[in-house]
């Protein structure tokens, strides 16, 4: 619905929904990794052949030791938290998932998440369901990785819920 995203967004940025979660921010405030490296130890580097939840085999004590020659798409990702749109304690280290749009659902519902669990059973931690919590709020589309088994798809849109069966066993996903 247009008038849900003029409303303050849930994750408590203080911003609309419609300027806020799911759209590229511009004035988000800076953030710097810091001692996180959960998207070296989580995601997949296809350029480096790393499967996710695998460290990479760059990542050393103090980050990244080919960090002024890392491949393309280690330099220009962004989680949702260094875009400034999740809290500080938020932090994918610390929250035990790494949470991003899902450029592939975007395309067709708008406003869409991935959850990446970083260790088994994270995304039951308070932290990963407080995040599920608000952007299911949103009534956004969300993709739940979990490390030990498939994707999940959820939403509380019955739209985007009857359309995903859809395209499920169409098998197009």
């Amino acid at each position: 619905m247009a008038s849900d995203r003029n409303k303050p967004c849930p994750c408590g940025s203080g911003r609309k929904t419609k300027r806020c979660c799911g759209v590229p921010a511009t004035t988000a405030p800076a953030r710097e990794c810091g001692p996180c490296s959960a998207c070296c130890t989580t995601l997949e580097v296809r350029a480096l052949g790393k499967p996710g939840h695998v460290a990479c085999p760059h990542l050393g004590d103090s980050g990244c030791s080919v960090y002024s020659e890392r491949p393309g798409e280690c330099r220009v990702y962004k989680c949702l938290w260094i875009q400034g749109k999740l809290r500080d304690d938020e932090r994918p280290d610390l929250a035990g998932v790494i949470v991003d749009t899902y450029a592939k659902l975007q395309a067709v519902w708008g406003d869409a998440f991935m959850i990446c669990e970083m260790d088994h059973d994270s995304m039951r931690t308070p932290p990963a369901l407080a995040i599920l919590t608000r952007l299911l709020a949103t009534n956004a589309a969300v993709i739940v990785v979990t490390r030990e088994g498939p994707r999940k798809f959820m939403t509380n849109d019955p739209a985007k819920r009857a359309k995903f069966a859809e395209i499920v066993e169409r098998g197009t996903m």
